[in-house]
């Protein structure tokens, strides 16, 4: 049997919020060119700007031709990796990068009301779980960008049979980001964790493309 090949697209997302950095960037920034079964990692950041990151999206799916894309994002207070399960059809936030505000409005006019992540979750967790990272499924990516990007995606994926799997996963802050905050104790992840548990995430993904 020849050995399966072909390209895995990652994105992350440049700082937004005030903060300097974003270590879902930083980690589409240092997978990128790695490979895992056979297949490539295109790594990528994505803006963060309701308008330009569906076009920077497209352009990427188009240029790339990935078996499948994974989005990583940063959420800030959450306390492990989280897997995303599902992605809506709604944006509702103050501002983005770009000063755009959006309030109940769809990502994709007259679109599906969800999507279900194709990526194979639980054998993430497992795997993720039997290395010693923390790790869950969660079900809710949010109304901000991460959601635009994970609905967005898996919406493309229906018309475009070259995608056989795409989701989102969230990441905690790094300690260095939440050093020094007032109130309550924010949770962090170091970034070599982060790296290792994407790395096993991409493994599993990997595997199932093989299939």
């Amino acid at each position: 049997m020849a050995k399966a090949s072909g390209r895995i697209l990652l994105t992350g997302f440049e700082p937004f919020g005030g903060m300097d950095k974003n270590p879902s960037g930083l980690l589409a920034q240092a997978l990128d060119g790695s490979e895992f079964s056979g297949f490539t990692i295109t790594g990528a950041e994505l803006p963060v700007d309701c308008a330009q990151m569906p076009v920077r999206l497209y352009s990427l799916l188009e240029k790339i031709q990935p078996k499948a894309v994974i989005g990583l994002g940063l959420a800030v207070g959450r306390t492990a990796i989280s897997l995303e399960r599902i992605g809506i059809n709604l944006l509702d936030f103050k501002a983005d990068n770009a000063g755009n505000g959006c309030y109940d409005r769809p990502i994709i006019e007259n679109g599906q009301a969800a999507y279900f992540s194709t990526l194979p979750l639980r054998a993430i967790e497992k795997e993720l779980h039997s290395v010693g990272i923390p790790c869950y499924l969660s079900e809710s990516a949010g109304l901000y960008l991460c959601n635009q990007m994970l609905y967005t995606s898996l919406h493309y994926a229906t018309t475009h049979r070259h995608i056989t799997r795409a989701g989102f996963i969230h990441l905690p802050a790094l300690p260095e980001m939440v050093t020094g905050t007032t109130g309550a104790h924010q949770p962090s992840m170091n970034f070599e964790t982060q790296l290792a548990g994407i790395s096993h995430a991409l493994s599993c993904v990997a595997a199932f493309l093989e299939k």
